[in-house]
């Protein structure tokens, strides 16, 4: 009975033990991912200080959280470094010691040791080899034709290019393919080293071929980048392929490679990106430069390192608050930038520092008050017979004398209807934006080239007083340069004037005198309701130029008004 009972506890604290083991490492895949990109990545580009200083950020990050064999695996490498790649064998016997104590079964990694540092981890306490970076998955062997992109055979019939092993880091690589069945859509399918998903390029067919590119902003990383390409019909069914997503193709990305670089079937290979950091201020944007994030360029912090914004991080990165303070970590995938942590925004599906630096506007945060200077002129709608006649018209002379006689009837004057230029308004506007689509616009200014005053008739009326409601079409539209188009509704207090020459007879005017020339003027409002919409051209962020139409109704003078609008909004 009490053999049982002893069996039953020493069983529930082996349970206990093993479950605990269990929760006490939530960041190891993390930090495998990790310590596999400072080896691919840094060291063997041999930048030794980022390497170690991002094997050392893992296990700052690590804390409790990440098992001991993980721990021991980061401090195995930093001896590498240290042994292998400064000559510093002392140095590289210290990490060593961390390691065993750690895991006295942590595995040197014999690729990338020198003797002396192989006799260094011995010296330490340990044996065997074999602790080398978690092997990239490998294609199985292919059962079509078509080359396997240096990365041996893939399944699928199509024959794709390029045919070759190694690519050099901040290069793109085009890939072309042909297919004997009569494809409608072919899509090509990647992801870089580290990354967590694929990225999708729609290929175009160009002669035989159907081109499409890995842009090198995806080959900024040294590891091994995987891809494959898909054959659609009219209806999305699959009728070929050049590897799949469970056996892709695969190409090494290096930092240096004695291969010629990939080029379309007959064409020069594409140009080298530079490193945002090179990229001169003319260039930005540009090809050559996609990866730049700013006139000023990306700093060249790693994984793992402390930052205050995105801007000091490598391509790649964004700072990004942590257990630790914010350091530097790998940018997110997304669809829109309200997908991306502050001050980056979406490029290309994945998160990115914006155009205007690593402290511009967060995106799905937004700047809600915009204020702007426009100029309106005014088109009123005028038509009638004997208007010289009528109390909806005032005729003058030239000289703005009003003309008080009457005209004999059917010689009154006739508009056969048309549009005739007015007043013309100068409009300051501030807008409030409740939404990233919706907003409310009050507009106010004076309105100049009114009519004469009429005998026992109101004033001109300057003053331009306006309320209206606005939506914006698109999605995080005030989060991006370009075209922002959008409707309004509202109505105000204005009045429009606007005239035409007619002439008329007047058979009690001096014989020499009865068939004068006048201006007949149509005064509206002075109130009125108006629709319309127009767009802004961001030429950054934050300030655009800005096209509007009102269609307005005047009120109770009627009429029909058309008054185009060109201004400038800024945001703040």
């Amino acid at each position: 009975m009490h053999r049982r009972s002893a069996f039953c506890l020493l069983f529930s604290a082996l349970l206990f033990l093993v479950a605990g083991r269990a929760h006490a490492a939530p960041r190891d895949a993390a930090a495998t991912q990790k310590i596999d990109e400072a080896v691919n990545k840094y060291y063997l580009a041999t930048e030794f200080d980022k390497a170690e200083a991002l094997l050392k950020g893992v296990l700052e990050a690590c804390e409790d959280r990440c098992s001991p064999s993980v721990k021991a695996r980061a401090w195995m490498y930093i001896g590498i470094v240290r042994g292998s790649g400064r000559q510093d064998v002392p140095g590289a016997k210290e990490a060593f010691a961390q390691a065993l104590a750690l895991d006295p079964n942590v595995k040197l990694d014999d690729a990338l040791s020198t003797p002396a540092v192989k006799q260094a981890f011995g010296a330490a306490g340990g044996s065997g080899g074999g602790g080398g970076p978690a092997p990239a998955e490998a294609p199985a062997p292919k059962t079509g034709g078509g080359g396997g992109g240096g990365g041996g055979q893939v399944p699928g019939n199509m024959e794709c290019t390029p045919n070759v092993r190694e690519v050099e880091m901040q290069r793109p690589i085009p890939v072309a393919c042909t297919t004997d069945e009569p494809a409608v859509k072919v899509s090509l399918r990647y992801k870089p080293f580290g990354a967590d998903d694929w990225s999708t390029v729609t290929m175009s067919k160009k002669g035989e071929y159907w081109q499409g590119e890995i842009p090198c902003s995806d080959t900024g990383t040294t590891g091994k980048l995987h891809f494959y390409v898909q054959a659609k019909d009219k209806d999305g069914e699959e009728l070929d392929s050049y590897g799949s997503k469970k056996q892709p193709a695969q190409i090494k990305i290096v930092s240096r490679t004695s291969e010629e670089p990939p080029a379309y079937p007959g064409q020069a290979a594409p140009q080298k990106c530079m490193a945002a950091s090179e990229c001169p201020e003319e260039m930005v944007g540009t090809p050559a430069c996609p990866t730049a994030g700013g006139a000023h360029g990306r700093g060249n912090k790693g994984w793992g390192s402390p930052c205050n914004t995105s801007q000091e991080c490598d391509v790649g990165l964004l700072c990004q608050q942590g257990d630790n303070g914010r350091t530097c970590e790998n940018a997110p995938k997304c669809d829109s930038n309200s997908d991306c942590p502050a001050d980056a925004v979406c490029k290309s599906g994945t998160c990115d520092v914006s155009e205007e630096g690593g402290g511009a506007t967060a995106p799905g945060k937004f700047k809600r008050n915009l204020i702007g200077l426009h100029v309106a002129p005014d088109f009123a709608w005028l038509s009638g017979s004997d208007v010289c006649a009528s109390k909806d018209y005032s005729c003058f002379y030239a000289g703005n004398q009003q003309y008080l006689g009457t005209p004999q009837k059917g010689h009154g004057g006739s508009l056969n209807g048309g549009l005739a230029p007015g007043t013309v308004r100068i409009l300051a506007s501030y807008e409030r934006l409740f939404t990233e689509n919706i907003g409310a616009e009050a507009r106010a200014g004076f309105a100049f080239n009114g009519g004469p005053k009429a005998k026992n008739g109101p004033a001109f009326l300057p003053v331009h007083l306006e309320v209206r409601g606005k939506y914006w079409f698109g999605k995080d539209v005030f989060t991006r340069k370009g075209l922002r188009p959008f409707v309004a509704l509202g109505g105000g207090m204005a009045q429009v004037d606007a005239k035409l020459a007619v002439t008329i007879y007047d058979p009690t005017l001096p014989a020499n005198a009865r068939t004068p020339q006048l201006d007949a003027y149509r005064k509206l409002g002075q109130g009125f309701v108006a629709g319309g919409g127009g767009a802004m051209y961001a030429f950054g962020i934050n300030h655009g130029l800005v096209l509007n139409l009102n269609l307005m109704v005047m009120l109770p003078a009627t009429g029909f008004v058309i008054e185009p609008s060109l201004g400038y909004q800024i945001a703040l």
